[in-house]
Parts: structure tokens; sequence; C-alpha cells
């Protein structure tokens, strides 16, 4: 019996021990299944936030170029210019060129003949002047001389810098072209930013890195590209002589990516800037999301091999989920900021917006930057909003906003203030409640209605119960006297005889009947035998 006993002991320690084992490392491989794509997950909302904040800067100064280039181009010195084909001209039309390259900064200023050679130039007086110059292969000069705004990323192929040009044409006459105006914006500025992150780039459609945070990366190929791809590239001189080699083997990157470089995971962002399928790439060290693997992976091995420490397994588990809600809480700082409109502002100053933003306020996103966030709410909110974001208040909260038209809507904010750079930022969400509101108000007549049909339904219910006290119905004790069958009438004294009525009388008064009269069988035979005793 003890045998038998210590038999079954073995064995169900044995069961319960492999169950156990199993549950332990099913458990340790979903737990590091979870930490590495929690941990991508916070990778990658990192760089999306980067490469978003990348993006809105060029949209926003490539912008303000396309506009500057179309207003240059309507300038009554050039049109004169070219109007008149005056080399007298020349001078009138390059001090326009100054002023507009001393407003953009960074920028050339020229202009074409119909030819494609540059006859006028901000930078005439410049070793590397465009003046003379022919640029008829270039694309954005053919787009001009079809009538519509032109834009290339390009190598300078007099100066040997980068830059983007905008072009747009010029008019003779109302339908004639006589010329083309062009700005090229250096991207200096972009480059500064994309130099903030290890391995960011702008790349171009076919995968050529054209700006780089690293210089060793520069026209170097992200992806493969194809031999007659390489070719055209070549011959358009856009991105210089080559050759473009290829930093990857794929096909091409797409945001989620995991790809190897000098022997290092990385996972790829990437945001396209609208313009032909040029992009900003950004690739984010998968460090963490190896720590992350691996503390999955140790964790279970403890918990296979400690099975019996129950409080050791206990202080693991609290130590895995603690690192959890610190990255949690560094996801929910990032996520936060994707509302409806966002503005991004350095002591009231506005450095960066969305679109949605600006479509809410009626301004384009150029026109929002550098402005005060002042400019774009109710005079009476401004207290409430300066101290709210002096004390770093982070709840949601009511204030009025303006438009560019001076009208007013009620908008729901919420502010974080983050350090980004070296610098003390704001981030601040903005949505448009004005439907809301709307919503609310008209939910409110709703239940006012309702109220007030159930106020009428209540007067009517009390009127139906007045004419059902009135009904009159016959019930309760009747008096009646014994010997005449007399009836008395309610409420009415016993010993007054007018009290005391007939039958018929008190039915019809206390009823809403009506009585015939008539003889039963019993009275009918009565009489008759009364009868037959009167005639006898």
């Amino acid at each position: 019996m003890k045998s038998n006993g210590k038999r079954r002991l073995f064995s169900f320690l044995y069961t319960a021990g492999i169950v156990l084992f199993l549950v332990a490392a099913a458990g340790g491989y979903f737990l590091t299944l979870f930490l590495q794509g929690y941990a991508k997950g916070d990778v990658m909302e990192g760089g999306k936030a980067a490469v978003t904040i990348i993006s809105s800067l060029a949209e926003g100064e490539l912008e303000i170029a396309q506009r500057a280039v179309a207003s240059m181009s309507r300038s009554p010195s050039i049109v004169e210019m070219v109007r008149s084909q005056d080399p007298a001209g020349i001078e009138d039309a390059s001090r326009v060129l100054d002023r507009y390259n001393a407003a953009m900064g960074g920028t050339v200023a020229y202009i074409m003949d119909t030819e494609g050679t540059t006859i006028a130039s901000s930078n005439r007086g410049a070793p590397d002047s465009f003046v003379g110059k022919n640029y008829a292969f270039r694309p954005y000069f053919r787009e001009a001389m079809e009538g519509k705004l032109g834009e290339y990323f390009a190598l300078g192929v007099t100066s040997g810098k980068r830059g983007y040009y905008a072009s747009y044409p010029v008019y003779s006459s109302r339908e004639e072209i006589g010329a083309v105006a062009v700005i090229k914006k250096e991207l200096d500025f972009l480059e500064e930013e994309i130099g903030h992150y290890p391995f960011c780039f702008m790349v171009s459609p076919e995968g050529l890195i054209f700006l780089s945070s690293r210089r060793d990366m520069l026209f170097k190929a992200l992806w493969k590209i194809d031999p007659q791809v390489e070719a055209r590239l070549l011959a358009s001189r856009q991105f210089g002589k080559g050759p473009f080699r290829p930093v990857f083997l794929e096909q091409q990157l797409r945001s989620g990516d995991r790809v190897k470089f000098n022997e290092n995971l990385f996972f790829v962002s990437r945001a396209f800037l609208g313009r032909r399928g040029w992009s900003i790439v950004k690739l984010n060290p998968a460090g963490l999301v190896v720590q992350f693997r691996y503390f999955g992976i140790v964790s279970t091995l403890l918990l296979v091999f400690l099975i019996a420490g129950g409080l050791f397994f206990l202080f693991r588990m609290d130590t895995a989920f603690r690192l959890i809600s610190q990255s949690e809480d560094k996801f929910h700082r990032l996520s936060d900021a994707a509302f409806e409109g966002i503005i991004v502002h350095k002591n009231g100053r506005i450095i960066d917006t969305n679109r949605q933003f600006a479509e809410m306020v009626g301004y384009d996103p150029g026109e929002i930057i550098g402005r005060n966030v002042f400019d774009f709410i109710d005079g009476k909110d401004e207290e409430l909003l300066l101290r709210n974001t002096h004390s770093n208040f982070e709840k949601r909260y009511e204030i009025t906003g303006k438009r560019k038209d001076g009208t007013f809507f009620p908008m729901e904010i919420c502010g974080k203030t983050l350090e980004y750079d070296g610098q003390t930022l704001r981030v601040v969400s903005i949505q448009d409640i004005t439907e809301r509101k709307r919503s609310r108000e008209r939910l409110a007549a709703q239940r006012e209605l309702l109220d007030r049909s159930n106020k009428e339904l209540e007067v009517k219910v009390e009127e139906l119960e007045e004419a059902l006290s009135h009904i009159k119905r016959l019930e309760g004790l009747v008096p009646i006297c014994v010997s005449c069958k007399k009836m008395r009438l309610e409420g009415n004294d016993p010993k007054d005889e007018r009290s005391w009525v007939r039958l018929e009388e008190y039915i019809s008064r206390s009823t809403d009947a009506d009585l015939t009269h008539g003889l039963c069988p019993e009275c009918a035979k009565k009489m008759q035998d009364d009868i037959r005793k009167i005639k006898d």
C-alpha cells in the first residue's frame, strides 16, 4: 500500500512537472512574442513621429518656393524684359531676382529664355553663375514651357549643389510663353534636420539617397535599381555621374520592414512628401526589440528551471510589467499627439503645424509658422491658455478658436510639454467640437420636447381620471325600507320623508339607467286572480 501510494505520488509529481514545464514554455514563448511586438511598436511610433516632422518641414518650405516663383514670374520688370527683348531691361529684372533671393535665403533666382538659356540670375557675379548656361534638358524647364508649375530635385550641373527647382512660365502676352522663371532652393535646412538622426535619408522614387545624415551614403541606392532606370538617371544628370551602388538588395523599402546594415538590425519608417514619389526614410535601431526578445527568453528559462520558486517568478514578472508600463507611457506620449489638429510651439511661437489645423482655421500651413498661438484663439481665453501652458496642464479643456475670416468656433485642446533636441516644446492637439455642441443642443431640445409631451400627457390623464370620477355607479350598502320598499338617497337625513323615494326614482338619480314598466309572470298571475275574484 505504501509502495503504491509513493508510486502514485511520484506519478502525480511527474505529470504535474511536465504540465508546469509545458505551461511555462508556452507562456514564455507567447510572452517573448508579446514583448518583441510591443517594443517594435514603440520603436516604429518614434520613427513615424520623426519622419512626419521632417516631411512637414519639407512640405512647408517647398510650398513657399512654389508660391515665390509664381509671384516672381508675374513681376512687372521681368514681364517687361521678356516682352521688349531689350537688354537694358535685364538690369531691372536682375534687381528683382536679387530681392527674391534675399527674401528666400539659400536660393538662386534666374530667368531662362524659350531655348533654355539663362539670361538673368541672382548669382550673376559668382564664379558658378548660371548666366549663359543652357538648362533646356531639365524637366522643370519643359514643364514650365508647357504652362505648368515645374518642380525637380537634382544635383546642380553648374554649382554642384543639391537643390529643389521650382519653375513657372513668364507670359509675354496673354497666351504666349516668353520665358521661364526658376527658383533653386538649397536644401541645407532639411539636411540639418535629417542630421539629427543617425540613419535618416531623403530618397528619390527610384531609391537614390539625395539627402543623408551620413555623407558616405549620398547618391547610393537604398535598393537595387533596374539597369534601364539607372541608364536614364545617368543620362539626365539628375544625380551626377554615378554609379549608384545599392545598400540593400530588396526591391524597395516600406514602413515596418526589417533590414540589416553594418551587421545591425533596423526597422524602416517611411513618409512620402507627395511630390512624385519622393520620401523621407529613417532606419530605427532594433536594439530595443532585441533586448525585449532576450528578456522574454531569459524569463522563460528562469521560469522552467526555477518552477518551485513562485516568489522569484512573481518578482520577475513584476519587473517585466514595470518595464512594459514604462514603455507604454512613452508610447502614449507619442500617440497622444496624433489628434486632428496639431501645433508645436516654443514659448507661444509656432514652429510646426499640420494641414488639419491649417484647414480648421482657414490658413495655409506656411502662414501659421512663426505666428503666436494667441492669433488663433479668442482674446478672452488668452489668460486661461497662458496659465495652463505655464503649469504644464495636460488635461483636455475647451476654448474658443478664431479663423482667418474672423469667425469663432469652439475647440477642445490638450497640450503636453516635451523635451526635443535640447528645447522645451509644447505639443498641442486641437479638435473642432462644433458638431459635438450642435448634437448636444439638439439632444437638449429633444429632451425639452419630451418633457413637455410628458406634462401634456399628465394633464390628459388627470382630465380622464376626473371624468371617470363623475361616472355614476351604484355600489356598496343601499338603504331600503323593509315595508314600502322606498330607498333613501345617499347623504340625506333618514328622518326626512323627502329622503325616501321610490325605487324607480332612486335608480334614475343614482345611475344613468332608464326604467321601463312591465309585469313579471308571478305578479301577472296574481293580478288575473284578483280580477276574477272581483268579477265573481
